[in-house]
């Protein structure tokens, strides 16, 4: 099956538009870093790392089959801006060998808003991996400003497990969103990280899981 496919016939109530946790009716969004007055930068990138790395294993495993799909945008024309340390998701953390491998799922135009005229492309591909052929904590560190290299990545990355139907998606050093098409699959996630659940949306997620599900 491709990974249009599978998106389109069995990620039921999943988005691949942010805000992902907003877009679908069963989720978890989790605050990366900590909250409070007078947190140094070294310490509040220190705790997004150990949670996205944490929340990252908790659903992924090294040998396990996974698909990555990148939310890109592709300029006619060179871009006036460029983002300081900016890399691309498969020459940078894709196993060489799977490059050949990458799908591309769709590709929409993107028209200036005054003049109807062409100025570049929405471009959404993937490709079907293990965990292992990815550097996914080198990826996250760059999704999530915590990169030792000092690398960025603007494009949008969802990391998904095809058997349970999850997506995960770290959208910035603020926060993770986690959905799924049953709420059995992220039943465990919201007992063991509790604590890092995002208030703002805690009301919302209990009403979901704090009821019907134990663990």
């Amino acid at each position: 099956m491709s990974i249009k496919a599978f998106i389109e016939q069995q990620l039921t109530g999943v988005s691949l538009e942010p805000p992902v946790f907003y877009n679908a009716k069963i989720g978890i969004r989790f605050e990366a870093g900590p909250s409070g007055p007078a947190i140094d930068d070294q310490t509040y990138f220190a705790v997004v790392k150990e949670r996205a790395l944490a929340l990252f294993q908790a659903v992924f495993q090294p040998g396990q089959t996974m698909y990555i799909v990148v939310g890109s945008y592709e300029s006619i024309e060179p871009m006036e801006w460029e983002v300081e340390g900016m890399v691309d998701f498969a020459t940078t953390f894709l196993n060489p060998r799977l490059k050949q491998e990458l799908e591309e799922i769709y590709r929409e135009p993107s028209l200036d808003e005054d003049t109807s005229e062409l100025i570049g492309y929405s471009i959404t591909y993937g490709v079907h991996c293990t965990v292992s052929d990815v550097d996914c904590a080198s990826l996250l560190g760059a999704i999530g400003g915590f990169s030792e290299q000092k690398e960025t990545v603007v494009d949008r990355i969802y990391f998904v497990d095809p058997d349970r139907r999850i997506l995960f998606h770290m959208y910035d050093h603020r926060g993770i969103d986690i959905v799924a098409s049953r709420k059995e699959d992220l039943a465990f996630l919201y007992h063991q990280y509790n604590d890092w659940i995002l208030d703002y949306d805690r009301e919302q997620i209990d009403e979901i899981f704090g009821t019907e599900l134990q663990y």
